[in-house]
């Protein structure tokens, strides 16, 4: 009896591993194609431009990449704020240029490839947590593959970026509260806000559900374990950059919209063509996840108030509903930020063992390679 249970453990982490290994073949070619075509210039993975490194105003302007490599090379707050556009914002996402920085000694070259390393490793263990707990729901941990392959997943490992070391954290924070190690969610969940400050929806979520079920003492264990951490640095920011650090974006960014969807719809006062456009686009990646979220995630919580995946997935609906312009207006940045959504989607509908929604997961890979292609 007792090497038959072993003999099918085994056999359910194999099969939860496929779809990890697959991501990381992915995530290894990407990289391997994006370094070939620019040399081997490991500089092409975090981009960095001389506006920023150089203070050339009229320099090259980068992309986000560079101030966690700038922070990772020297995380000493006077003198790399000279180098960050939105110095209080980009150092809140901490944790990605700490373990890059530890695993490198701060050696500047190493660390162009360290990011983005940190980054594909985080996924694919993600990739397979999420497959597990998909099987511990008895569904496929093949439909874990469409997350592993979800464009703003590879797009933040190509970019050097903090979204799925931070979502992979709440991944493992929700596999442990599954097998009801709630003082081992409470720790990831805290590391995952230190990652990326959005992953505070899911930890809002735990809260909530934690309350609606009457789990008194385990919402104030996570409200320590993550606010405490939190309270401490957002005020050690304040002192050193004069701000908390929560925003909508760095350099040129837009507060969130109070009416639905506007972020898009602005887009048309810049450009009418860019903005239908970007509909075509959004029309399946973006507006119908987020509408059928609402839908489904509030049927959910009507029958059952302390659902977390419900919770989640509401959540993070409903902040995608009112995202502003600057981040509507550029595909990479609203596809990056929908991720949270994605992982919530599918946490959502592994729980409630709906397949057609984790089915349609599966279709996105093909929405991943043709986005990269034309990128």
């Amino acid at each position: 009896m007792l090497g038959a249970m072993a003999t099918h453990t085994a056999l359910t982490r194999r099969a939860a591993a496929w779809p990890a290994l697959v991501t990381l073949l992915a995530g290894l070619l990407l990289l391997g194609v994006a370094v070939a075509h620019a040399g081997w210039d490991a500089n092409e993975l975090v981009r960095t431009g001389t506006r920023f490194s150089q203070g050339d105003p009229a320099g090259t302007e980068g992309y986000d990449g560079q101030f966690f490599y700038y922070i990772a090379r020297d995380p000493d707050p006077g003198r790399v704020a000279p180098l960050l556009d939105v110095p209080a914002y980009r150092y809140q996402r901490i944790l990605l240029p700490l373990l890059a920085r530890a695993l490198t000694l701060g050696d500047a070259a190493a660390l162009m490839w360290a990011l983005p390393a940190i980054a594909l490793l985080a996924h694919v263990c993600g990739v397979y947590l999420l497959a597990r707990l998909l099987q511990h729901w008895r569904m496929s941990a093949w439909f874990a593959l469409g997350y592993g392959l979800l464009f703003g997943c590879l797009l933040s490992i190509r970019l050097a970026l903090p979204e799925t070391l931070a979502f992979s954290l709440v991944i493992a924070a929700v596999w442990c509260e599954t097998r009801g190690r709630s003082a081992w969610a409470w720790l990831f969940f805290a590391l995952a806000v230190f990652a990326k400050e959005t992953a505070l929806l899911f930890v809002a979520a735990q809260g909530l559900s934690d309350l609606l079920a009457r789990r008194g003492r385990a919402a104030i264990g996570l409200a320590a374990s993550v606010g405490l951490p939190q309270l401490a640095f957002r005020l050690w920011l304040l002192a050193q950059f004069g701000s908390l650090g929560f925003g909508s974006g760095g350099n040129y960014a837009t507060g969130f919209e109070w009416v639905p969807f506007m972020g898009w719809w602005r887009i048309g006062a810049y450009d009418p063509a860019w903005r239908w456009q970007l509909g075509l686009l959004y029309l399946p990646l973006l507006f119908l996840p987020i509408l059928w979220g609402l839908w489904a995630s509030l049927r959910a919580v009507r029958r059952q108030p302390g659902d977390f995946t419900a919770l989640a997935l509401g959540l993070h609906a409903l902040v995608c509903v009112f995202l502003p312009l600057s981040i509507y207006i550029e595909p990479h940045g609203s596809l990056r930020f929908a991720v949270g959504l994605y992982l919530a989607l599918f946490v959502f509908a592994g729980r409630h063992q709906l397949r057609r929604p984790l089915a349609y997961g599966l279709i996105y890979i093909l929405f991943s390679a043709m986005l990269f292609v034309s990128s």
